[in-house]
């Protein structure tokens, strides 16, 4: 960080390496994850869900609590109403789980939601459960969703969504 007025990185040729500079890499950790990214008029907001072991189910280190965008935002939400950007859990769901997303400053008119998963979140089945129209949408990796926002202030309610999640359990055939 920063903190002078003009601040200046200066770097000298010894500090160059020419050979193989691979041993300033750290091996990359595989973290499994998913976001979600709710889009509108080429404007996008994500929000992430991680496994990090040594995360709790309260606030802490690994998770960030989600800054106000200037159009729109979405977050999950902790139990306290405290708006996420990253969410960090130490394990994964045990089969099935409800996670509460919170969106802010929606304006009337359509939104594309999509869903991204990464590792071991891939075994999982996503369900939008949207509470204003009290129906329930399969998220798919393939395809997005739309989100219409019409003239009823309750079609934009910082609840209006949840996310369950569900084990996907592969068939078992008898043979």
């Amino acid at each position: 960080k920063a903190t002078g007025v003009n601040p200046v990185l200066i770097i000298r040729e010894g500090v160059k390496v020419t050979n193989d500079a691979s041993f300033y890499r750290a091996t990359q950790t595989r973290i499994p994850g998913f976001s979600l990214a709710l889009t509108r008029d080429g404007l996008t907001d994500k929000v992430y869900y991680k496994i990090r072991k040594g995360a709790t189910e309260e606030l802490d280190d690994w998770d960030a609590v989600k800054l106000d965008n200037d159009q729109f935002d979405i977050s999950t939400v902790l139990p306290d109403r405290t708006s996420l950007a990253i969410r960090a859990r130490d394990k994964l769901p045990c089969y099935s789980e409800v996670i509460q997303i919170g969106i802010k400053d929606l304006t009337i008119g359509s939104y594309s939601l999509s869903l991204t998963t990464k590792l071991d979140f891939r075994n999982f089945h996503y369900t939008l459960v949207d509470h204003f129209l009290q129906r329930e949408t399969l998220l798919s990796t393939e395809s997005s969703v739309e989100i219409v926002v019409p003239e009823d202030p309750a079609s934009a309610a910082f609840e209006r969504f949840s996310l369950r999640l569900h084990e996907a359990i592969p068939a078992r055939g008898l043979q």
